[in-house]
């Protein structure tokens, strides 16, 4: 339990959703109250997602500086700031399927990337 108290918080949410594909079960089973905000009636929530380069794999730094630099349009220094001040938001208020795409992206050219739900 020590061990999950010291992670950070990407770490734990990849870990979970490791565990999740591995076993294969849902962490809200028989809790209707706490499953994702996609399944409610509430038509007007909107999920949005935010994408956070939490760290990044020692040998592939400029792979994703360049990654970044042509995702996002910017500048050599404006990409090497976010690189380099992991973890950092690299995009947000976004569609899941445009995050996803981020998400493989900076994952192929070596990033460790986070996925967070924005409910709007």
């Amino acid at each position: 339990m020590n061990l999950i108290n010291q992670m950070p918080i990407y770490e734990l949410n990849n870990t979970i959703s490791e565990l999740k594909k591995e076993f294969n079960f849902d962490i809200y089973f028989g809790r209707e109250d706490l499953k994702s905000d996609e399944k409610t009636s509430d038509t007007s929530v909107k999920i949005k997602f935010k994408v956070i380069l939490s760290s990044i794999k020692s040998d592939k730094k400029i792979s994703v500086l360049k990654t970044v630099k042509t995702l996002l349009n910017l500048g050599l220094k404006e990409s090497k700031d976010l690189v380099e001040k992991t973890p950092s938001i690299i995009k947000q208020d976004i569609f899941q399927d445009e995050a996803e795409e981020i998400k493989n992206q900076l994952e192929s050219s070596g990033g460790v990337v986070v996925l967070e739900k924005i409910t709007i």
